[in-house]
């Protein structure tokens, strides 16, 4: 590999993602259903993890039994790496 190969490669990595979503499941009979907030539609992603885990928490509350597993990943779902990720709310 090459010098520039190699700075394209960490070019194109970024340390803070751009943005955040809030995945969890519904509960639906005996089935669960994944969904994520915001739901992509004209929506922006939250700013921040703290915003996102924020919102998370007070969700996962108003709807206890209904909705589970909340967790927080970036503008491409995937997991966040930085946070510890026995950070979720599982709500049943």
């Amino acid at each position: 590999m090459t010098f520039n190969e190699a700075h394209q490669i960490i070019d194109q990595y970024k340390d803070q993602p751009d943005g955040y979503y809030v995945h969890f499941e519904h509960k639906e009979g005996v089935i669960l259903r994944s969904d994520y907030i915001p739901s992509g539609y004209g929506e922006g992603l939250f700013d921040t993890f703290k915003d996102a885990q924020e919102f998370a928490v007070r969700f996962a509350k108003a709807t206890v039994g209904q909705c589970v597993n909340f967790y927080i990943t970036d503008e491409n779902h995937r997991g966040i790496d930085s946070y510890d990720v026995r950070w979720r709310i599982e709500n049943r």
